[in-house]
């Protein structure tokens, strides 16, 4: 058996950093090498503008297709896949990471899906039920998302393949005088940040808060003008987004990292917080319990006195429990996820030697 040509749709990188984009720039270089190990191949076919990503061992292709709004790439990325499998084919298979997933493809696909917040809409089921039917295989990033798939969608063909955490390196803890409450994650309604500031209104003696995330400036703008109202606006920090040089520093840093999502498919950092050792506290939702269990403080999405009640159980937690985690998630890694991806499009046998 003869490892497949894939053809990667990197439609979906178009929209910026995100978990997404982190799953992909980590796993598609790793599957890349290693198809190519077994006679196989990886290409991705890039939105008009190109990437930022930095993906060695991946073959770029252009495409004409948009990468935003999403009716606009709907309607012209099943055309340029198909232009993009006549001109640099032959291909096996097409791998997408979105939705809604292209139609018409002369080969099969598979998809990933990170987290059902498309479900909340009609089109967006009637989107994930057709990618139910069409993709050759599914693959996602939790247990609890593979629940919902099956239970609300009858999917079947399925493959968990989780997330990794290694891509950076931590420093030594060292909290400081000036330590914050770091807030990981994009600034968006999604990521529950308000939240927070209801938190500190409800303990004076909670540490400054900083959010370390992309914000659109009206996002900024709403948050601002609630801290005020709120009598808190002198203990929010809004540091914008991190990159990985930069990141283990703010952990090290930090007096707790807190996640108040709403919903979440995975959640990245909760892996980047533990392997810093930094005290985690979190919203109670499957997939944070999925991935780091029940002995993290925990706190109901609406119950900001909850979650200033979680955020002292962390800045409280001792050196070994902080140390445990660590070592809980050390073998949480991307080379381990890239080979239970391999293995999967290996396994469906799509191209025969």
């Amino acid at each position: 058996m003869t490892a497949p040509r894939v053809l990667v749709s990197g439609m979906v990188l178009a929209q910026g950093p995100s978990g997404v984009s982190r799953h992909n720039a980590e796993l598609l270089p790793r599957l890349a090498r290693r198809l190519r190990a077994d006679g196989g191949h990886l290409a991705l076919l890039a939105p008009r503008g190109g990437i930022s990503l930095d993906l060695p061992d991946v073959e770029i292709l252009t495409s004409e297709a948009p990468g935003q709004p999403v009716w606009r790439r709907a309607l012209s990325e099943s055309r340029a896949l198909r232009l993009a499998l006549k001109q640099h084919g032959p291909f096996d298979l097409v791998h997408v990471g979105h939705l809604p997933t292209p139609r018409g493809l002369p080969i099969p696909f598979t998809w990933t899906i990170h987290d059902l917040r498309r479900s909340n809409s009609w089109l967006g089921r009637r989107w994930i039920r057709r990618a139910v039917r069409d993709a050759h295989a599914v693959f996602t990033v939790s247990r609890t998302v593979e629940g919902e798939l099956r239970e609300r969608f009858g999917a079947l063909n399925i493959t968990v393949l989780g997330n990794g955490g290694d891509h950076f390196e931590p420093l030594a803890r060292d909290p400081g005088d000036h330590a914050t409450i770091v807030v990981l994650g994009h600034v968006e309604p999604r990521k529950n940040p308000e939240l927070l500031l209801h938190a500190l209104a409800c303990d004076p003696g909670l540490p400054t808060v900083q959010f370390v995330g992309a914000a659109s400036v009206s996002q900024l703008d709403d948050l601002r003008g609630i801290a005020e109202e709120l009598g808190v606006a002198e203990r929010v920090m809004y540091s914008g987004r991190m990159d990985d040089h930069a990141l283990p520093a703010v952990l090290a840093h930090a007096a707790a990292v807190v996640f108040p999502s709403r919903l979440e498919g995975f959640g990245i950092g909760l892996l980047e917080a533990a392997r810093a050792r930094a005290p985690i506290a979190m919203s109670d939702l499957p997939a944070h319990r999925e991935v780091l269990g029940d002995a993290v403080p925990r706190f109901d999405v609406d119950d900001p006195d909850g979650c200033a009640r979680a955020l002292r159980a962390a800045m409280s937690e001792s050196d070994a429990t902080l140390e445990q985690r660590a070592r809980d998630v050390a073998s949480v890694t991307w080379s381990l996820v890239a080979e239970k991806w391999f293995d999967t499009l290996r396994g469906y046998g799509v191209r025969s030697s």
